[in-house]
């Protein structure tokens, strides 16, 4: 698994600092917020080359995990508005919305 966005991007926008102490925590954020997005994306696997909406969408994402307990992330600034985000990435770019259903027709 490839995680969307970096953890300096992560941390700088949630610590406005990097800190190689907090590497293990961010990476598990942006492990989590690649996953969210690879789902509401109905993608089977990892975007080789992400987009810069979908990399602003996971470091929004990761910074709300990183910033918030697992009962207030709903009302985290930085959540809300990696959601809104996320929103409006389906059929965005087609390397961002490669959608993993595939229908097969029949030839009966």
């Amino acid at each position: 698994m490839a995680s969307y966005s970096t953890n300096a991007n992560v941390q700088n926008l949630v610590y406005g600092t990097t800190n190689t102490d907090l590497d293990a925590a961010t990476t598990a954020a942006r492990d989590a917020a690649t996953s969210v997005i690879n789902a509401y994306l109905n993608r089977i696997s990892d975007i080789t080359t992400p987009s810069d909406m979908v990399t602003r969408c996971a470091t929004l994402l990761a910074a709300g995990f990183m910033s918030s307990g697992p009962n207030d992330k709903e009302t985290n600034s930085y959540y809300k508005e990696g959601k809104l985000i996320l929103e409006s990435l389906k059929g965005d770019q087609d390397t961002d919305a490669e959608w993993a259903t595939s229908y097969f027709m029949s030839a009966d």
